[in-house]
């Protein structure tokens, strides 16, 4: 059987990336599940940001509008 030569040459670039994937593989992923939550935080903060901005230029109520519920699509239709 004929190995070719990039096979050859590519086989330690190849076992250190496995090797680097063992050893770092879980705190990398780590740190990305924790920027994720960080990402999903701060794009939350901005939605209510931006709701809030809105109610402000309609002029709702803060106070009722937590405790009102959202008009139904049939009642606003009649």
């Amino acid at each position: 059987m004929h190995i070719s030569k990039a096979a050859i040459r590519s086989a330690p670039l190849l076992s250190a990336a496995i090797l680097m994937g063992i050893l770092y593989g879980h705190p990398i992923s780590t740190f990305l599940a924790r920027e994720g939550v960080i990402i999903g935080d701060l794009r939350l903060m901005q939605a209510q940001a931006s709701l809030a901005v809105l109610q402000r230029a309609v002029g709702v109520d803060q106070a009722s509008a937590e405790t009102d519920p959202a008009p139904s699509p049939v009642a606003a239709g009649r």
